[in-house]
């Protein structure tokens, strides 16, 4: 996942040079208590021609291994440092019955909350993901975002970004 959302899935976004981490797997640390971690963070840095100054973005990715809602509660608890968040999970097998309301369930609480959804049929295949909701971009509270920066980088990931923002 970490490398389709590198190669295409940030070039669709139009975020060059972007920075994509996997912060999930950090073990017993410390992170700031419940659903502070996301599995993976998406960071760019954008300038556009018509507008004085840098963008950054921080994306955050929320993964499940099936259909949850919960999901899109925990995707939603990292919008306070994430410019958006995004809830990722396999398509369904069958579009009929249960799993067809779950779907609809979790978009309008992803609408509710802004938390964006991509589905997908292969993980490896950028062409079987399917975005069913694109998120408002959030403006978080700098100081949460740059201690949730601090905190998940990895020191490369933080050194390049610092490099970025001069």
């Amino acid at each position: 996942m970490k490398q389709v959302l590198q190669k295409d899935w940030t070039r669709d976004q139009g975020l060059d040079n972007a920075i994509v981490e996997i912060i999930a797997g950090q073990g017993r640390r410390e992170t700031g208590g419940k659903w502070t971690r996301p599995d993976l963070v998406i960071i760019a840095v954008r300038t556009f021609a018509h507008l004085p100054g840098r963008f950054l973005d921080v994306i955050t990715v929320e993964v499940k291994p099936q259909l949850d809602i919960l999901g899109i509660y925990e995707a939603a608890a990292h919008s306070r440092v994430a410019t958006r968040s995004f809830l990722m999970f396999p398509a369904p097998k069958s579009t009929e019955g249960r799993e067809e309301e779950v779907v609809e369930r979790l978009i309008s609480e992803a609408r509710r909350f802004n938390v964006g959804v991509i589905q997908f049929q292969k993980v490896h295949d950028y062409d079987s993901w399917e975005t069913l909701w694109e998120p408002r971009r959030n403006e978080p509270n700098p100081e949460d975002l740059d201690g949730f920066l601090g905190a998940q980088l990895p020191q490369a990931a933080r050194d390049l970004l610092r490099m970025w923002v001069r």
